[in-house]
Order: structure tokens, then sequence, then C-alpha cells
């Protein structure tokens, strides 16, 4: 068993008898077998002096606990490392920052408190997961919306906290801005409500964020001052319709107006919702013709570019949009965006589904396109599925930028890092040595894209 760093082993074991007098003996993990879950199975440092791992971990069930967890911490002077469901797998899942930390599983702090469908809002703990959550609304017949991540096996609460996003309109794509209300244990044990939970009898909770006097929710979100063991959110009520537009431009630097025109639009309010600019050119299978242009020492000429994506029929970048409410509304919404974005020569628009609710659950199982309306899926895993050993993996998504300057794209690849088949070939080796594909790839690939937030 790994030890808290400076804890001597006699006072650690009288810690770990104190946790399982408070929890009880089957929620304290000290066992290697245990231990290894709280691991980072994808970590590059597996079985290195330098990887992180728990010494330990723990599994409260209510806040006292988490309370008395603290303060026994702080009396024998070992860290904590909290985790809500422990799936964010590209930040090491369940593995603590600092080794021979004790993990504090909140999992079994899995309760939905409250769905209110008349003020649009629910309060849940830690261990509550989208798919939880959504379930809870679906079994209620609730006409309300959770707004979800990929994948949805993670925690509103995590998630929200890390300011993770999701695709529906603001402000509740915004997980952190859509949040209203946080109860926290302090590192003394002690606990503070934020917002209008501060007041005993105050019924707006969830409603009114603000509360009185200085607004601290945010030195608790991607810090470690305190353990949140129940959060508010503001729930999307059903919209009437969604619809679905595909915006095309088809000349290299026409993702220029583009950009400035779409980001207007948000500004605007018209466009409210997540979307990407993508490139079918640079997002296309390689070929020699293009490996030719990205290697030329300037990264290719726009007019080159221009030429290549007209002789194998290819328009330069798209964007896919969704509009959300009445339906009359949203359908004026996309015939406004059509008609600004028809000042850029030979833009092109596709009509795509116009999707009505509510919906039955036979329905809702028949979607291809879920997260976008309101449903948490695990089907940004099924992309896994279909990769080959040609495609490069890059890690983190490759700005639009690098791509405005053909230069630019070519001293980027030019640089020292590994061709891409060696680094692909060093991943395969990665991931089968680690006994499961690397979750990781999940991010983008080789993808030119631009992600607008607001």
């Amino acid at each position: 068993m790994k030890l808290p760093p400076g804890v001597k082993a006699n006072d650690f074991r009288d810690a770990l008898k104190h946790f399982e007098e408070l929890v009880g003996k089957d929620w304290v993990f000290t066992s290697d077998e245990d231990v290894a879950l709280y691991r980072d199975a994808y970590s590059p440092l597996w079985g290195e002096a330098e990887d992180s791992v728990p010494s330990a971990a723990v599994a409260p069930d209510t806040v006292q606990q988490v309370q008395a967890i603290v303060r026994l911490a702080n009396q024998f002077s070992i860290p904590l490392y909290t985790i809500s469901t422990g799936r964010n797998l590209a930040y090491g899942g369940s593995a603590p920052v600092l080794s021979g930390s004790v993990v504090l599983d909140l999992k079994r702090m899995n309760r939905v408190l409250e769905v209110n469908e008349k003020n649009a809002f629910a309060l849940v703990e830690p261990g509550v997961s989208y798919f939880d959550l959504y379930r809870h609304i679906r079994e209620k017949g609730l006409k309300l919306w959770i707004d979800c991540p990929e994948p949805g096996w993670g925690s509103p609460i995590g998630n929200a906290i890390d300011r993770g996003a999701g695709s529906t309109p603001l402000p509740y794509r915004d997980h952190f801005d859509a949040h209203c209300g946080m109860e926290v244990v302090l590192a003394n044990g002690e606990v503070v409500r934020t917002g209008m939970g501060a007041l005993p009898t105050a019924q707006t909770w969830q409603q009114f964020k603000y509360g009185i006097g200085p607004l601290m929710d945010g030195i608790f979100s991607q810090s470690n001052f305190g353990i949140v063991t129940k959060m508010g959110f503001w729930l999307y009520p059903e919209p009437e319709a969604c619809l679905v537009g595909r915006a095309l431009v088809q000349r290299h630097d026409d993702v220029i107006p583009f950009v400035d025109i779409l980001a207007n639009l948000m500004y605007a309010g018209v466009i409210n919702t997540h979307f990407a600019i993508r490139s079918p050119v640079f997002n296309g299978p390689p070929d020699n013709e293009k490996t030719a242009l990205d290697t030329k020492p300037d990264g290719g000429s726009a007019e080159q570019w221009n030429r290549y994506a007209t002789s194998k029929g290819l328009h330069f970048w798209q964007t896919d949009l969704h509009f959300y409410g009445p339906a009359k509304v949203v359908a004026a919404q996309w015939e406004h965006v059509k008609e600004r974005l028809s000042a850029i020569s030979g833009a092109k628009f596709e009509d795509g589904p116009i999707y009505r609710f509510p919906r039955a659950d036979a329905d809702i199982e028949k979607l291809a396109e879920r997260g976008a309306l309101g449903i948490p899926s695990l089907s940004v895993f099924s992309s896994l599925l279909s990769l080959q050993a040609d495609v490069p993996v890059t890690g983190i998504s490759i700005f639009l930028q690098s791509y405005r300057s053909p230069a630019k794209r070519s001293s980027r690849r030019a640089a020292s890092s590994p061709a891409p088949s060696e680094r692909w070939a060093s991943f395969r080796k990665t991931a089968t040595r680690r006994r499961s594909i690397g979750a990781r790839s999940s991010c983008s690939m080789d993808c030119p894209s631009l992600m607008i937030p607001r």
C-alpha cells in the first residue's frame, strides 16, 4: 500500500480505522485490486515511479460524513482527491494529482433531490450522472431537457465545476453558468451554501443565484477550495421544435466572411447554440495531390487549394446549425441566417431535419443525433471502432487560425514531432499495453475546426 506523502504507516492505519467507523468497512478501499480501479488506466507512466496512484479510497453517503472525513484528513495530514463519477478520462479519470492521496469517492451521493418542472430547475448530488437525471425526468414525464456533454456518463456537478459545455441554447449549454446554488464542504469541515441557500428560509435557492452579498461560486470551479455536495441547475423547458440546417461556402478565403457573419448572428442571438466550422478539404482522406500541396514550403496557396477542391468536387467550409423553439420561430431564424450568408458568393444551404417534441421513448431510440437534443449517450466512443492505422491522432483540435496561413500549417508539421504514421503506431502500442483502446483519441484527429464560444 502506498502511503500519503509525509504520513507514517501507523498513523495511516489509524486514519483508515476512523474512516471505516464513519462510513462502514465496505466503503473504505485499501486492497491493491480495489485501489487499482482509481488509477489512470491510460497513463503513459503506468508501472513507473512517476505514475500518480492513490493510497486508498473512501466513499461517504452524506454531507455529514464528508465533513467528518475532511476533519479526519486534517487531523492526520492526509491529502484528499475528490471525484464524482471519476470518468473524466482525458484528465486522468479517478487518479489523484498528488500521488498517495486518498480518493474521496462521492458515487454513493447519487440522489436527485428535486426537479421542478414549473420553475425549470434540478437539485442533485455529485454522484448523479447525466443518465440518472435524464432517466428521472423521463420517468416523471416532465417536459424539461438537460444539456449534456459527450459522453453522457459523467456528473452534472463534476462537469459544471470543470466548466464543461454541451450543445443546446445558452445559458444551458454553459454548464457552470447554468448552475444556481451550491452546497460546499470547506477545508475545515464547515458547510457553506451559496446564493439564496445562505438564507435558512429562502425558497428560491435554485432560482436566484446571486443571493445577498459577494458572489463566491466561481472560487469552487476548477479549484480545490471545497467539496461540492449539492448543486442546482437550470433546465431547458422542452422546445416545440429543433431545426437543423447546413451552410456551405466554396473557397479557401471564404472562411473570413463566413466567421464574421456567423459571429455577428451569434452575438445578436439569432444563433444561440454551439457550432463548429469544418473543412471537407482539410478533413478529407489523403491523396497524392493533397499531400504534395500540404508539403510545399508555403503549405500551398489559397488558389492552389481552391483548384484542388474544385477538382474533387468539394466545397471548402461548412457548418451545421441548430435552432430551438416554436416551429415558426426557428424557421424564420434559419431563413434569416441564409439571407445573411448569401452575401458570400456561391454559398449553398441544405435544410436538415425538423425534430418535433415531445417524443416517445421508442422514437428517441431511433435518433442518431442525441446530445443536441438533450439526450445523454456514449456514441462518441463509437468513433473509436472505426479508427484505422493510417489515421494520425494529434490529441487536441487544430484551430482554424493555423490553417489561415499555409506557411504556418507547413511549419507546424515540419516541427520535430514524429511523422503521423509513427505517432499512430506508438499510440496503438501504448493502447494495447494498457489493454484498452485509448479513450483520449476521442479528441479531434487532424480536423481543422473553429469552435466559437460565447
